[in-house]
């Protein structure tokens, strides 16, 4: 399909072209927000704002959508495309659609044309090709150039729209100086860990209290739903020659070869090829089983199968797959016996929390006197007479990753408060640790480099600030939509099939 901007070589200059045009209008797409009513499925695609949208309409929109992706990644489109979320996007293009003609924002035909005309990909020796304008459209957008410049209208519009919502954004220079401050400044702290989990021995829960916490709590004990696939894994080796990756596909064309024929029985095909099918016990979207090894795709289309459809070969970078719905499970509540030992394992880590939170607290409070007698004393000889363990980060920035500490946003928060006058920290709460901290060093960020960078670091705050703002406005325009998505429903309705 991209084969023209191949040879054109016009791929990398699509790359490009978006900071300049038209996606700035698409700085939301990737969160979808499906606001459904409880309704069947009709004769109609959805709804936005109480109107019903057909499904060719929506089409329409999904072809723009997918326009302004190819406009995107160019000849990666086709690699990626199934980790985009181009229904979503469709319904966001319909839904801004909307808020356009409320405002009665225009565009006219000269100011399309001369977008169209400024892409280098329809240009030749600098100048704009009609006939490669044309060949470009059909072959890499698979549209008409009146549908394509409709969807540039549209995209026009949008532009609009971003630049009244976000005309009175603004940064100042304090602005600026604080982020770069934010961005740049380093901090070294020597700290004492307190994990939750070093208490768990210490911990007896007897089962008068584990029955009484399942029922207290039993939103914790439901089984969810989930699927249980049968499947076939053609999987190429850990380091495959030529030869082993040719015999691999080989094989998947000749099982592709028998779909064409009607669509065979997983077992005969196991049998025709002496290939073992295996069973991948039961997961789902909230629960995915990544000890199966699944490149993304494979649990993607295994979630969207219905009941004995079998799919495949799915071709993936780890080889070929054929998946089939054995069966589906429904959710429901585990019994006291089946729930035992989770309920056990959830009250004893809760226990050995309240036993961590109070032994970091009782040594703090012991670090303190220490510090107030001795404040001379360094902390880490204070810690080991009070028989801790301290240890000490490299410098880090505060979205910086801590060898020992791990991602903790509370362990930087609390380590870029605290300052070289007053250096000790409270304890600090983490997600499965408590942590006492002390402030060793500062480093402030480099002033020089600021001054050099002040107006694109401003440039790039403000387009940070816009974004921001016009994502709230979005959020807000798709809960005065209420959409309501008969596709989904339908999806879902086969699926359950």
């Amino acid at each position: 399909m991209l084969r023209i901007l191949r040879k054109k070589g016009i791929a990398k200059k699509i790359l490009w072209v978006l900071a300049i045009m038209i996606t700035i209008s698409f700085v939301f797409w990737g969160v979808a927000s499906y606001l459904t009513r409880e309704q069947g499925p009709t004769s109609f695609a959805g709804k936005i704002f109480g109107r019903s949208v057909s499904f060719r309409e929506f089409q329409n929109s999904l072809q723009h959508v997918q326009n302004q992706a190819i406009l995107r990644y160019g000849e990666n489109f086709a690699k990626i495309r199934n980790y985009l979320n181009l229904h979503s996007e469709a319904w966001d293009r319909l839904i801004l659609t909307h808020e356009g003609k409320k405002r009665r924002i225009r565009v006219s035909n000269d100011e399309v044309i001369k977008t169209v005309k400024r892409f280098p990909f329809f240009q030749r020796n600098g100048k704009f090709d009609k006939q490669l304008y044309a060949q470009v459209v059909q072959y890499a957008f698979q549209c008409s150039p009146s549908d394509f410049e409709e969807g540039i209208r549209e995209s026009l519009i949008f532009e609009k729209i971003y630049k009244q919502e976000t005309l009175s954004i603004d940064v100042t220079d304090e602005d600026v100086r604080k982020e770069y401050e934010a961005e740049n400044a380093k901090a070294q702290a020597a700290y004492i860990l307190f994990p939750v989990m070093q208490y768990v021995k210490e911990v007896i829960i007897p089962d008068e209290a584990v029955s009484a916490y399942y029922h207290n709590n039993q939103n914790l004990f439901y089984l969810p739903p989930g699927i249980n696939i049968e499947f076939i894994a053609l999987e190429y080796p850990q380091d495959p020659t030529e030869e082993s990756k040719d015999a691999i596909d080989q094989a998947a064309s000749q099982i592709a070869q028998d779909f064409t024929k009607g669509q065979p029985d997983l077992k005969q095909i196991g049998q025709k090829y002496n290939l073992t099918i295996k069973e991948s016990g039961f997961f789902s979207a909230e629960e995915p089983k990544f000890d199966l090894g699944w490149p993304l795709e494979i649990f993607q289309k295994a979630l969207e199968l219905r009941k004995d459809e079998l799919a495949g070969p799915i071709a993936t970078t780890k080889g070929f797959y054929l998946l089939k719905l054995k069966e589906r499970r429904d959710a429901r509540l585990l019994s006291l016996e089946e729930a035992k030992d989770k309920a056990q394992e959830l009250l004893t880590l809760q226990e050995a929390k309240k036993i961590a939170r109070q032994r970091s607290q009782e040594a703090l409070s012991k670090i303190k006197s220490a510090l107030q007698a001795t404040p001379k004393e360094k902390f880490e000889t204070i810690a080991k007479k009070l028989d801790l363990k301290p240890e000490k980060t490299s410098e880090f920035t505060r979205s910086q990753y801590l060898q020992g500490v791990g991602p903790s946003g509370p362990f930087q928060q609390a380590a870029f408060t605290l300052t070289m006058e007053n250096p000790l920290s409270e304890v600090v709460e983490m997600s499965n640790d408590f942590a006492i901290i002390y402030l060793e060093n500062f480093i402030p960020a480099d002033q020089e480099k600021f001054a050099k960078d002040k107006d694109f670091l401003k440039e790039r705050l403000l387009a940070q600030r816009k974004d921001q703002a016009f994502n709230a406005f979005l959020a807000k325009l798709r809960q005065k939509a209420n959409l309501v998505d008969n596709i989904k429903k339908l999806q879902e309705a086969q699926q359950t099939q």
